[in-house]
């Protein structure tokens, strides 16, 4: 093992000389602090991983260094040997409760400091070759998760792709074979309309991956500035409107104040109203889809806004509630009763662009009643947040909306 580097503590500069000497004669670097701040400066500065410290120095004393080096979380395992010229029993089991890993008595023997040493070099080697297997240990891990995540995500998509694969191969079929017959019998624009519907549907869940991908790579780009929310709602709300029957279900937009603004990304933030609209209103056969955007009360962490997106649709039952907002939860790629269509990445990436705007998510459904999302942020960023790995979509649960409707009546 090559030698390491010496941390030697001690306010008396005959002591330091001497030690100095006699590490280097032994092959040691040598650094040299004259109290216990210098060396917590040289640990963290110079990275020696053997310290001799002396038990008596001004202000922090020997007992009182072994401590603040095992409480300081940032640093590498140091062995700490403490130089002292008590051999009581009491005052090693001190030095040791405090956190030392040995003790040198005064007047110290050569080849005695030179054996302690050599026992502190095994020691940290076997700690470094722990802490290197527990690394590549874990990194295993990761890429084994990694690679299971990609397994499921692309048993998923093969899914959602496969079945509108399978109807444009249909259509486009009969409509090369026999496209006469299918104009004779009016199905011609039908097949037409479904051909555009499936493509639409294939493109969005593609788009969504990327966007996911880009989201959590850490690598997004944001175009940060300051925008009225009714502009960025009410483009929303439009490009929804026409996929409704506005008979049966109506779609609303509100916003107070009428001129409440936020700092963020306005093309984001309408992604998010967006796709809690789609949401909603492929839920929703009847009643209402409503957009409400308001200033909510500030706090001491800023400003805020509330988005919120509700509907009087089929809501969902606390099983489902409690995965929303996690790409693929719902969806491992089977058929039958237990399918829940859809990839989950919408509300995923409205739960990353909430988080980049220093907020959250609440979710409040219940099964038949509906579904209401509020997206609460922050509206005085100055810039985006980090996104995080972690819950920000909060589901309230079952019976919430019965809850609060019975108390507005």
């Amino acid at each position: 093992m090559t030698k390491r580097t010496v941390l030697v503590v001690d306010d008396d500069p005959q002591m330091q000389r001497l030690l100095n000497a006699r590490l280097t004669a032994g092959g040691y670097r040598v650094l040299s602090a004259a109290n216990g701040d210098q060396a917590l400066a040289l640990l963290r500065t110079r990275d020696p991983r053997l310290v001799l410290c002396d038990w008596e120095m001004p202000g922090m004393s020997g007992p009182d260094l072994c401590r603040a080096v095992r409480g300081d979380l940032s640093l590498p395992h140091v062995y700490l040997v403490v130089i002292t010229a008590h051999s009581e029993k009491g005052r090693l089991v001190e030095a040791l409760d405090a956190g030392a890993d040995d003790f040198v008595t005064k007047p110290f023997d050569q080849a005695e400091l030179m054996a302690r040493l050599r026992a502190g070099e095994r020691v940290l080697y076997l700690e470094d070759q722990r802490a290197e297997r527990f690394r590549i240990e874990t990194e295993r891990n990761h890429l084994k998760d990694a690679v299971a995540a990609m397994e499921q995500v692309l048993g998923v998509v093969a899914h959602e792709l496969r079945t509108p694969l399978a109807a444009l191969r249909a259509m486009s079929e009969l409509l090369l074979t026999d496209a006469e017959a299918a104009r004779q019998s009016g199905e011609f624009d039908a097949f037409l309309s479904g051909i555009h519907q499936e493509v639409v549907r294939m493109s969005d869940t593609v788009n969504n991956l990327l966007e996911a991908a880009r989201l959590n790579s850490g690598k997004a780009r944001w175009n940060w500035s300051t925008f009225r929310l009714r502009e960025v709602c009410e483009q929303a709300v439009e490009t929804v409107r026409c996929l409704v029957d506005e008979k049966a279900v109506k779609v609303a937009c509100h916003v107070e104040p009428a001129d409440a603004a936020m700092a963020g990304d306005a093309e984001a933030i309408r992604r998010v109203v967006l796709n809690l609209l789609n949401n909603a209103r492929k839920h929703t056969t009847s009643g209402h889809v409503t957009v409400t955007a308001r200033r909510a009360d500030d706090d001491a962490a800023g400003q805020w806004v509330e988005l919120s997106v509700s509907d009087t649709g089929s809501g969902m039952p606390s099983q489902v509630l409690a995965r929303l907002g996690e790409a693929f939860a719902l969806n491992s790629g089977i058929v039958g009763e237990n399918h829940v269509g859809g990839t989950g990445l919408g509300l995923s990436i409205c739960k990353s662009i909430a988080a980049a705007h220093g907020g959250t998510l609440h979710v409040e459904s219940c099964p038949n009643k509906g579904t209401t999302v509020t997206a609460r942020l922050r509206a005085d960023l100055p810039a985006p947040e980090q996104i995080e790995s972690g819950p920000s979509l909060v589901p309230v649960g079952e019976g919430a909306l019965e809850d609060r409707s019975t108390q507005a009546a």
